[in-house]
């Protein structure tokens, strides 16, 4: 067990927003219950050329990827009334994921990842807090990308996973003490921890642990790739143009066409959800024909 070393930033790099958001879409569809539509349109408010892939959204973690094929895998954090969450957090604290006692959690993260990793091959992950902890975990297992936020960590063991050989797994904490991450200084990573500054309730410990310390500010959302355009008035902003396709075979909240030009799907608590499909608006697909989904069900 090795004390890891620490990489101080002025403020978050910028490159890295996109894990952070992907974290965030990660508690965002458990917190609306699935509404895939919600889901997506927070998605759009967030980042541009990002889409939420539905196959992969489900209670613990969400699957972004972006028109070019790049695509993110995001474990979510814990939620305080979520008894899972919290029996998984137990775990963590007595060092289960370095034993053989791996919580059913990680378990369920690695077949995820290996589903999604068959897919997209340019798949990278992340997570926050005890997503974070799951995203290192599978970064190390599996020698893939992670980009983890806050991560968990127990302070009461002296052991430690094997180190990501391909080097590619990274740590973010803010430079205040942070109870439930602290401990990850203890133990080796092979890359120094990055440290930004906190941004949340400055001044108090009680906001180092949240994920917004990560996320850009309002005023730079959505991010783009692309020089910043002005929409004329009465052009639909992608957030307003969102549709569910209705053409998915396999879903896991299954969809229906009731008849009168919407689609019916089901979300967490099995409630039915409808959204209109004005022949006026642009299609999932018009909007991304390079998505897997378009590609794999095009007639």
């Amino acid at each position: 067990m090795d004390q890891s070393s620490i990489i101080n930033y002025d403020q978050m790099p910028p490159e890295d927003y996109k894990f952070a958001i992907a974290s965030q879409i990660a508690y965002d569809h458990y917190d609306n219950k699935g509404d895939l539509t919600d889901t997506q349109q927070k998605l759009d408010g967030y980042m541009e050329d990002y889409y939420l892939d539905p196959e992969f959204a489900s209670e613990n973690s969400s699957l972004i990827v972006s028109s070019d094929g790049d695509a993110i895998l995001a474990f979510r954090g814990t939620r305080p009334t979520n008894i899972d969450d919290i029996i998984t957090d137990a775990g963590i604290l007595t060092n289960q994921p370095k034993t053989d006692q791996v919580p059913d959690r990680f378990i369920e993260a690695q077949r995820t990842y290996e589903e999604a990793s068959r897919i997209y091959p340019k798949l990278e992950i992340t997570g926050h807090s005890l997503g974070g902890t799951i995203s290192d975990y599978i970064s190390r297992k599996n020698d893939v990308k992670s980009v983890a936020f806050n991560a968990g960590e127990t302070p009461f063991s002296t052991t430690d996973l094997p180190l990501n050989t391909q080097k590619k797994a990274y740590h973010y904490t803010t430079n205040t003490f942070d109870l439930v991450s602290f401990s990850n200084h203890m133990y080796s990573h092979i890359n120094p921890i990055r440290q930004v500054p906190q941004v949340v309730d400055a001044g108090s410990w009680l906001g180092s642990h949240s994920l917004d310390n990560f996320m850009p500010s309002l005023g730079m959302m959505p991010l783009s790739s692309e020089p910043d355009i002005i929409i004329p008035s009465g052009i639909a902003k992608p957030s307003e143009i969102y549709e569910q396709p209705s053409f998915i075979k396999q879903q896991k909240y299954p969809m229906v066409e009731n008849g009168n030009n919407k689609i019916i799907y089901k979300n967490f608590d099995r409630e039915k959800i409808e959204i209109n499909t004005n022949n006026n608006k642009l299609s999932f697909c018009e909007r991304n024909p390079r998505h897997r989904i378009c590609l794999k069900f095009k007639s």
